[in-house]
């Protein structure tokens, strides 16, 4: 036992006695190996590096010289405010996301008006107006003083104008591009996808002053009337122009204008239509116009030439409405009974869908994406004029219906918008839309066949 002991002790010191003997200052270093000779590199491989970094230098060389040239080529074109809006519409999202509207929520104002620019919703109140994005997220918000705000959108850009005020205001989803001012009261403003746009005054001389300005916000044209409007419009390219119009002749009647004009080359008179009925209104379509009176609706061509009438059997209309290429028109049948009769028709060519009844009390018509809604007091609902469809739809009666990018519907109430395309009744009248339209191109293409059998 005692013999074991002294063993580890003898070796505990040895121990002790070789690491006292190492210089700490001393770094022990392991033996170097041997240096091996490298081999040569390969020809090939040298080759294929030298040719690598040579074509990289070109492709590099090229892109600098293209850049310069679209640079200068392209000098007019390349602002600030268009890299801003570059940046401020780029979008970003993951694999599978579905990006869509759902609902935006806003404030309520006594006097409100919406639309759809692009992929935002725009809301203008007598504060300001905001766009909003498809998250419900503030993409602008710029402060104004209108005591009547009316919004239209284009392509390009969003005119806000106070009616029967004197001020409006020209803006992009980034910043408030022009802010003008008249002599007189703002009637109507139009803007085109183009970016030019039109704003309806009076003067001291003429009670009709219609002013078509471009995008760059000045005075391009210029036609001055004596006759009182009811609306101004300007085609997509805008190219043509209209205005509904109306005066009291030598005999003391009512004298109506439907007049065209060609905004192409130089402001000229294309057609008017003239009438002993004032219009109850109209709009500009995607090739022509549409013209409402009390006992017809008027179907135009892009050149201001009649391509069909339909007459009204009925009584005097009691609510209309044209957007997205259908066009409606109601009237009463039976006051006590509430029961109506609505006529629908393409606005693009005049055709009718026919006539179809319902039973209640109308406020509204609203037209979207091929579809007509029907608006009550304590509800809504939409018509098929492809189908002669209805649907009830559970909401309560909209301020406004449109329809914005990507198939969102907008319904915009006094303190939110949402985007219907997606409930039930309503998706199940556009699909089953779709598939009556894919019906008849298909007959109608099987019959040209035949023909040319």
């Amino acid at each position: 036992m005692f013999s074991k002991k002294k063993k580890n002790a003898l070796a505990a010191a040895q121990d002790k006695s070789a690491l006292q003997s190492v210089d700490p200052g001393k770094r022990l270093l392991p033996e170097r190996s041997r240096k091996t000779v490298s081999r040569a590199p390969d020809a090939y491989f040298v080759k294929l590096t030298k040719g690598a970094r040579l074509l990289r230098y070109a492709v590099t060389f090229l892109l600098v010289v293209f850049t310069v040239a679209m640079a200068f080529v392209y000098s007019e074109e390349i602002t600030g405010e268009k890299l801003k809006l570059l940046m401020r519409n780029a979008s970003f999202s993951f694999p599978g996301e579905h990006i869509a509207f759902t609902t935006v929520r806003y404030d309520a104002d006594p006097e409100m008006d919406f639309a759809a620019y692009r992929e935002y919703f725009a809301v203008a109140t007598t504060s300001g107006i905001r766009l909003y994005d498809h998250r419900g997220n503030i993409a602008l918000d710029r402060k104004i003083g209108m005591e009547r705000p009316t919004i239209d959108a284009g392509k390009d850009y969003i005119v806000v104008f106070d009616r029967e005020g004197k001020n409006y205001l020209v803006c992009n989803s980034v910043t408030a591009l022009y802010s003008g001012s008249t002599d007189f009261p703002i009637y109507s403003a139009d803007v085109c996808d183009n970016g030019s746009y039109l704003i309806v005054t009076g003067s001291s001389s003429y009670l009709c002053v219609m002013t078509v300005y471009n995008r760059s916000f000045k005075a391009a044209r210029e036609v001055r009337v004596n006759r009182y409007p009811l609306y101004a419009g300007l085609s997509d390219d805008g190219k043509m122009m209209m205005l509904l119009s109306y005066t009291v002749n030598a005999s003391g009647r009512y004298e109506s204008h439907v007049g065209f004009y060609d905004l192409s080359e130089e402001t000229k008179l294309k057609n008017d239509y003239v009438s002993e009925d004032l219009p109850l209104g109209g709009r500009m379509t995607a090739s022509g116009a549409v013209v409402f009176y009390a006992d017809r609706a008027v179907v135009f061509s892009g050149a201001g030439e009649m391509k069909n009438i339909l007459y009204f059997e009925k009584s005097t209309p009691t609510a209309f409405t044209c957007a997205d290429g259908v066009a409606a028109v109601s009237f009463i049948e039976n006051t006590v009974t509430g029961e109506n009769s609505i006529l629908c028709f393409d606005s693009e060519s005049g055709e009718s869908f026919g006539c179809f009844p319902f039973i209640g009390r109308i406020e509204k018509l609203f037209a979207a994406h091929g579809l007509i809604f029907i608006g009550e007091k304590d509800g809504l609902t939409a018509l098929a004029p492809g189908t002669a469809e209805q649907r009830r739809i559970r909401t309560a009666l909209p301020e406004k219906i449109f329809a914005g990018v990507n198939d969102a519907l907008f319904f915009c109430f006094r303190n939110k918008a949402e985007n219907m395309s997606d409930q039930t009744e309503i998706k199940e009248l556009t699909d089953k839309t779709a598939s009556a339209q894919g019906g008849a191109n298909a007959g109608s293409e099987q019959s040209e066949r035949n023909y040319k059998q």
